[in-house]
């Protein structure tokens, strides 16, 4: 069979579609599909998809929240889901909550990850527009000179470099007093500021932690410490 033009159109054997008589059978029934009661592998795809600094900072945050809860009861109940999502996270929640580390729960743990969700583990594309903190100190010169040289190397990227000391100097563009952790897209600790006289107090697991600095009165007295 053809059109008038000549061109072939399908037949039966030549790329013609039958479809035998169909009809429905057994019991209509409305219902969810079961994968709605799994409420723990997709968290879990989360938090296998971060690298170890950003699950760092999920566990803290988690231990911050669940330490304002009163009641016992609901501490465990707490970390009976969390073991279902990951036996490493609720032991380490249930370590800060004083409550019993569970066993593992498998049902739904999965090695899987995805991607685009964390921010540490992939590279950013820009820097431009972003602004860093060089911590100095006016009792160590060559801390602010470092850090006037990293804002001539990051000029040419368009980063904002803020140099912080103790008191205003050449080269230094605010205060202690006047900053704060959460201004800054990133921090360096230049070189000669970074452990002069117990100036940091490190936290029980290492790290330096985020936050409000504490203000040295003057050069010479206490150091400017991170707080979280």
């Amino acid at each position: 069979m053809s059109l008038s033009s000549g061109v072939n159109i399908a037949n039966e054997g030549e790329g013609f579609f039958t479809t035998p008589g169909r009809t429905a059978s057994g019991k209509l029934q409305r219902t969810i599909s079961p994968s709605f009661s799994d409420l723990w592998s997709q968290p879990r795809l989360f938090f296998n998809s971060l690298v170890p600094t950003e699950q760092q900072f999920l566990i803290n945050a988690i231990r911050f929240e669940t330490a304002n809860v009163k009641s016992t009861v609901v501490r465990n109940n707490i970390v009976i889901q969390l073991n279902r999502i990951s036996n490493d996270v609720a032991k380490r929640v249930a370590r800060a909550l004083n409550v019993e580390e569970p066993q593992p729960d498998p049902t739904y743990y999965h090695d899987n990850k995805t991607t685009d969700v964390g921010v540490f583990g992939t590279k950013l594309k820009r820097l431009d527009g972003l602004k860093i903190g060089v911590l100095a100190s006016v009792a160590e010169r060559s801390s602010i000179d470092e850090a006037n040289a990293l804002r001539s190397s990051f000029a040419s990227d368009d980063v904002d470099v803020i140099v912080v000391a103790e008191r205003f100097e050449a080269g230094v563009d605010q205060t202690y007093s006047a900053s704060d952790a959460i201004n800054f897209d990133a921090i360096i600790v230049a070189d000669g500021a970074d452990d002069r006289d117990g100036w940091w107090e490190k936290r029980e697991d290492g790290r330096m932690g985020s936050g409000n600095w504490k203000v040295p009165q003057e050069s010479g007295g206490p150091r400017p410490t991170v707080s979280t």
